[in-house]
């Protein structure tokens, strides 16, 4: 797979594995409160990445990963308009 950019996590109610031995391109990973279990980024290669938090996190949704690159975490907090 190429030119993915992004994997966007969302309602992860059961343990993820993704490798990324046979992709390229993947420079983001974003996460909120409704990933409630582990998600394992393997073979991510020497790429720098970022993982962006989206509003609240759910301790019970770890992200684990092996990028060999620079690794900037984001927690961003999302407002509401009313």
């Amino acid at each position: 797979m190429s030119g993915i950019e992004t994997i966007a996590l969302s309602d992860v109610a059961g343990a993820v594995t993704f490798s990324g031995a046979k992709s390229s391109d993947i420079t983001t990973v974003t996460t909120d409160s409704t990933v409630t279990k582990k998600v394992q980024l393997v073979s991510m290669g020497s790429a720098e990445g970022t993982i962006n938090a989206l509003g609240a996190t759910n301790e019970d949704g770890d992200i684990t990963n092996d990028i060999a690159g620079a690794l900037t975490l984001n927690y961003i907090r999302l407002m509401r308009l009313l």
